[in-house]
């Protein structure tokens, strides 16, 4: 009787133990990140020593632990088991959303889930978050990188404060607009310009 038991212990343990390795076993892979620029997922990773001849398959979810769709391949080479570094250029990420990433090892099961936010502004301005916060940023289209002026006022018209970039967004860390409806102009020599408002939770 105490075999039997035994025996079922040990295939329940193995059972728990594969399908821990299968869903989210990062042994084979680190330094596993990405980066958004321009609607684009920059992707790169590291396999390490012994892994070798698998496809590797990039997963993208708007949800942490579910929905994952394969949105990327990067074929396997067989023959070199040294560590070796990645990199994978996702252009059709999830846009305007956050971004749930993980990589399916073939044999060697999942990476670790990780998460970024992919921001899009074609012909439109976005804030987020928004109301706006200390951590807000405003995102606009600039491919050309040129300079770009945007001023904020306050619901009377009053001019408040004045900021010039030459990037696609620019951040409201440390912008000084008070709490309340705020309005903005935003201006460049080749690009749209965009009037808006936006109403900030607490003054900054």
């Amino acid at each position: 009787m105490r075999v039997i038991f035994r025996f079922v212990f040990l295939l329940i343990f193995l059972a728990i133990g594969l399908n821990s390795f299968a869903q989210g076993s990062n042994d084979f892979v680190k330094n596993f990140d990405a980066e958004a620029i321009d609607g684009k997922l920059y992707i790169t990773w590291t396999t390490r020593a012994g892994f070798t001849c698998q496809d590797i398959h990039v997963e993208v979810s708007n949800d942490s632990t579910d929905g994952f769709e394969r949105r990327g391949t990067y074929f396997g080479i067989c023959g070199d088991a040294s560590e070796k570094d990645y990199s994978y250029v996702l252009n059709d990420p999830i846009r305007n959303s956050i971004n749930f990433l993980k990589l399916e090892l073939g044999n060697y099961g999942y990476s670790n889930v990780i998460s970024i936010q992919v921001v899009s502004a074609i012909n439109e301005v976005l804030i987020i978050p928004n109301p706006v916060t200390s951590t807000s940023k405003i995102h606009f289209e600039n491919r050309s990188n040129e300079q770009v002026q945007i001023e904020f006022y306050t619901t009377n018209g009053v001019l408040i404060h004045t900021m010039n970039t030459m990037d696609n967004s620019i951040s409201l860390q440390n912008v000084p607009l008070p709490k309340g409806l705020i309005y903005y102009y935003l201006k460049g020599d080749d690009i749209i310009t965009f009037r808006g408002k936006f109403i900030v939770a607490s003054q900054l």
